[in-house]
């Protein structure tokens, strides 16, 4: 695709030129400047920087709580996330809760990669983990759980499901895709 983009790109180039060539009449060239979409790669790095920037680990009295919050939501035309819901709770109203409030914070999600459009229904997979143990045993977790959908997916002809998944620690927020 990237090569068929490029010929695309290099022709219109060389035409006015040869153009020019041809006949003495002064001309002007206009070209409008074109951006490829973000793979989906870039774009759920992208978008995972953004949502880890935005998330706060909240401050709860009886110590810090841990757990693994997913987020649903879709993309409005305008690029906002839309449709922001619980998928599945962490047991700690107040990591649910902050969890939704990071991706309502999103500013925008666009642009959006190559065949996916507004509307699309996206996962944020959010990891609360206080030690680097806790840590490993929820992407333990995820990583099974994950092996587990795609297999029941397969079994129903549909494709693997797409997710993002952030860890947020109290001193250093990081993407972990």
């Amino acid at each position: 695709m990237k090569l068929l983009f490029c010929l695309c790109l290099a022709v219109p180039l060389l035409l006015p030129a040869a153009s020019r060539a041809q006949s003495s009449a002064p001309s002007i060239d206009v070209t409008a400047p074109t951006t490829a979409p973000p793979t989906l790669d870039r774009w759920v790095e992208r978008t995972g920087n953004i949502l880890s920037n935005r998330l706060r680990y909240p401050t709860i009295l009886s110590g810090p709580e841990e757990g693994i919050v997913q987020v649903k939501f879709a993309c409005s035309d305008s690029g906002a996330p839309a449709g922001i819901a619980l998928l599945n709770s962490s047991g700690s109203r107040q990591l649910d809760k902050a969890a939704m409030r990071a991706v309502q914070r999103i500013p925008t999600l666009h642009p959006l990669p190559a065949g996916i459009g507004a509307g699309q229904n996206y996962v944020a997979t959010i990891l609360f983990a206080t030690t680097q143990a806790s840590y490993n045993r929820q992407i333990r977790d995820l990583r099974r759980q994950a092996l587990d959908n795609n297999a029941r997916f397969a079994r129903r002809a549909g494709g693997p499901a797409m997710a993002i998944a952030l860890l947020d620690t109290p001193d250093t927020p990081r993407a972990a895709n």
